[in-house]
């Protein structure tokens, strides 16, 4: 496995021993919170790790950004 560490904290590396999924998602994804919503993406990919449950990134073209804050639970990425 490979690994680098970052303010002390461990971050694996993608490969045969930890294998992780990325794959474009089918239809639309919206997040909402407190009833608005935050961001809504036709292109949003699905990330599957085996030791976390899967989550979705979305572009922030596709968000409302001013609205997302500091919020670590929610995930973006620019594609």
């Amino acid at each position: 496995m490979n690994t680098t560490s970052t303010k002390g904290k461990e971050i694996r590396i993608p490969g045969p021993d930890h294998p992780i999924t990325l794959s474009p998602v089918d239809g639309t994804v919206r997040v909402t919170l407190a009833g608005k919503i935050v961001a809504e993406s036709t292109r949003a990919l699905r990330l599957e790790d085996e030791r976390i449950s899967a989550c979705f990134y979305l572009p922030r073209n596709d968000a409302d950004m001013s609205l997302l804050g500091s919020d670590p639970a929610l995930h973006l990425l620019s594609v």
